[in-house]
C-alpha cells in the first residue's frame, strides 16, 4: 500500500496544490490528518477539516500517480471506514 509520504512527494514534484501549507490551513488541516485507506484494491486518501459549519472530509482515490476526486457513495463508505478505525 502507497504511503501518505509517498502521495505527498508525488503531489509536490508535479507541483500541486494539493498539501500546500496555505489549502490545508484553509481546510483547517495538518499533514498529520491525512491518512491511507484500502478497499477494494483501491487507496484512498482522507483527512477530516473542522469548519464553522461541521466537520467535512477531503477524500481522493490515488490512481495512476494521481488524486481524483470519488463520487459520493464511494466518499461515504471511505468516511465509514475511517471512523471504524
Amino acid at each position: 500500500m502507497v504511503t501518505i509520504n509517498e502521495i505527498y512527494n508525488s503531489e509536490e514534484k508535479k507541483g500541486t496544490y494539493f498539501f500546500s501549507k496555505d489549502t490545508m490551513r484553509f481546510f483547517n488541516q495538518k499533514f498529520s490528518d491525512f491518512k491511507v485507506i484500502e478497499n477494494q484494491g483501491k487507496e484512498y486518501i482522507i483527512a477530516p477539516s473542522v469548519m464553522d459549519f461541521g466537520i467535512m472530509f477531503t477524500v481522493r482515490e490515488w490512481k495512476n500517480e494521481t488524486l481524483e476526486m470519488v463520487k459520493d457513495d464511494t466518499k461515504e463508505n471511505i468516511i465509514k471506514l475511517y471512523q471504524e478505525s
